[in-house]
């Protein structure tokens, strides 16, 4: 406006025009609304863990997710989840170094940091089928709450005897190759992703789906080789009976975590838990198809 309009206006009005331009210039004016964004920088301890907190040294604590968050699930694929949960475990959590996570309490802290950043926000029963009627919910009806999942870890107390509180046991194979299992971590798949990255994908090349899920299985086994690729090289020229009694100690002797659903069917209404919840990425966007 030019110095001559304020010279037609009356002394009323050219008041509070420069009563206004003060107010925004010193950010200071009556139901002035700012849309500034919330912040979530309160850590909360993370209780219920599969694990009960075996083999860390700190508590976990963590905090709801950030749009940041949502936009690296958004992409999520089988070749990039492992990396992308790294990045933001790293952001999310405290007193953990995402790699020291066990993978027994990975899928609980995937779905505490939902529950957390959507209170209230059910999670959709899609894909459940009610053990009474056979109904089978193929929507968002009836979802259930972070309350309604159970996490047990299988054989805790016979593991925990067996791992002490290193968290490494020995084995001994029949013809008397001897090795160590270290209780599996996220680290553990971060090697085997190093290894496929750097003698395969490196090069265009892919590996044999064989050759990929034994390393897998064999990232916590120590057999006096440092490089996994050249454990997996040892353990292909084993005697059959070796192999069979290797894959035997890895499979009893890991933890594993499941799943149960307090669910209420729909449909005939009974409650009842029922076994199993696949991890999907469309869970941390609720409400959106």
């Amino acid at each position: 406006m030019s110095r001559g309009s304020y010279e037609e206006l009356t002394a009323e009005q050219a008041e509070a025009i420069r009563l206004a331009h003060i107010a925004q210039s010193s950010g200071a004016g009556v139901n002035l609304v700012e849309n500034k964004p919330q912040k979530y920088e309160t850590f909360v301890d993370i209780k219920g863990l599969p694990s009960m907190g075996l083999f860390y040294q700190d508590d976990i604590s963590g905090q709801p997710l950030k749009v940041e968050d949502l936009l690296l699930i958004q992409g999520v694929d089988e070749s990039n989840v492992h990396n992308r949960f790294t990045e933001i475990f790293n952001r999310r959590l405290s007193g953990i170094n995402p790699g020291d996570i066990l993978l027994a309490d990975e899928i609980f802290i995937c779905f505490w940091l939902r529950a957390s950043s959507y209170p209230g926000y059910p999670f959709s029963s899609r894909g459940i089928t009610c053990n009474m009627c056979n109904h089978t919910v193929d929507d968002d009806e009836n979802g259930f709450h972070f309350k309604d999942l159970t996490f047990e870890l299988i054989n805790m107390k016979e593991l925990k005897e067996k791992y002490g509180k290193s968290g490494v046991m020995e084995f001994s194979l029949p013809s008397g190759i001897k090795g160590k299992l270290v209780v599996r971590k996220r680290k553990h798949l971060s090697r085997v992703q190093n290894v496929l990255k750097r003698d395969y994908y490196d090069y265009g090349r892919h590996p044999s789906a064989i050759d990929e899920e034994l390393m897998i299985l064999l990232s916590a086994v120590d057999i006096g080789f440092g490089d996994l690729r050249e454990t997996l090289d040892a353990v292909k020229e084993f005697s059959p009976i070796d192999y069979i009694e290797l894959m035997k100690v890895i499979k009893k002797n890991s933890f594993v975590t499941n799943i149960t659903v307090t669910h209420t069917c729909p449909a005939c209404g009974e409650v009842a838990p029922i076994k199993g919840y696949r991890f999907r990425p469309e869970i941390f966007f609720p409400g959106i198809s």
